[in-house]
Parts: C-alpha cells; structure tokens; sequence
C-alpha cells in the first residue's frame, strides 16, 4: 500500500509540468491573410531542455538568430514553444532584411 502511494507520488512528480510567463505583446494588430515573409531573411536560434536540465546551448535569443540570418533591420521576432513528454525546445524566429 506504501510503496503504490510512493510510486504514484513519484509519477505525478514527474509527470507535472513547470509553468513559464511570458510578457503579453503589445502593438497586437491583425495580420490574417498578410504574407509577412516575403522577401525577407529568416533566422533562428533554439535551445532544448531535457528533463528539467539544461538548456543545451545557450538561451535562444533575438540577436542571435539574427546574425545567423545576417538581419540587420528587425521586422518582427516569433517565439516558439514545443513541449514533448521529456523535453522542450524553445526557438526564436527573427524576420527582417
């Protein structure tokens, strides 16, 4: 009975999900049916986190992924959260010329 309690303890423990904030944009405007990307570089930085440890790598960052892509003029930057059972990874999209 004590070791069925403990092990279930320990699966929700493993099992629970780490919260994250993230600041609310401002400047929101509609962009439904816009092709943004159109004669624009594309950069991006990720970084992927296994079992809570990490990340590998370093944080993905804005001016990163923008001097991957040579972008010296920011149009606008994407953020990425991909979630899987193990691990997350968090990429960083920067558009601009």
């Amino acid at each position: 009975m004590k070791r069925s309690l403990l092990l279930l303890v320990a699966a929700t423990m493993l099992m629970a999900a780490c919260t994250m904030v993230n600041p609310a944009a401002s400047n929101m405007i509609n962009i439904t049916g816009a092709n943004l990307t159109s004669n624009m570089k594309q950069g991006e930085d990720c970084a992927t986190v296994v079992l809570g440890i990490g990340p590998f790598g370093q944080h993905p960052s804005a001016i990163a992924a923008a001097k991957s892509a040579n972008i010296t003029r920011t149009a606008y930057v994407e953020y990425q959260f991909k979630d899987y059972f193990v691990f997350r990874q968090t990429c960083v999209d920067v558009y601009g010329y």
